[in-house]
């Protein structure tokens, strides 16, 4: 059941990720922040209601790219359907924009919306947390690669 759940959380994960918020955009800007999550940024960990989901070789591969012009790439790496050996790859493209704080605007095939990204200290891993419509929250931490 927990790869099902896996591999149906890769398949909408950036719809997963774009999710409303009350912030209405006012406050202090630091572009500082726009400049850090410029690059590319490989799935390190999942964690769903406080367990650590394994994501196996193919998902573990998957990937964010922020570039300087505003330009969001998501690739999607998962188990092939008929042959868990092989990895499917599929790719969806976005914008992205710095709004304050630590929130940022994605805007994919799946909607609009404000994302709370939390930084490590030493900025080379982002953090996702995403409160499910089922009440459950997800955790998605990244690894900056590039």
């Amino acid at each position: 059941m927990k790869t099902v759940k896996l591999y149906l959380f890769v398949a909408i994960i950036g719809c997963c990720f774009i999710s409303c918020n009350k912030d209405n955009g006012n406050g202090p800007k630091d572009n500082s922040l726009a400049e850090k999550i410029i690059g590319t940024w490989q799935f390190h960990e999942l964690i769903e209601d406080g367990e650590v989901i394994d994501l196996g070789p193919c998902v573990s591969q998957s990937t964010y790219e922020f570039t300087e012009n505003g330009i969001l790439n998501i690739t999607f790496v998962r188990p092939d359907e008929f042959n868990e050996e092989e990895c499917d790859v599929g790719t969806t493209s976005g914008e992205w924009e710095y709004v304050n704080g630590n929130k940022f605007k994605l805007i994919t095939d799946d909607g609009t919306g404000i994302q709370e990204i939390i930084f490590s200290e030493n900025y080379t891993v982002i953090t996702f947390v995403t409160d499910q419509s089922d009440g459950s929250t997800q955790i998605l931490s990244l690894t900056k690669i590039e």
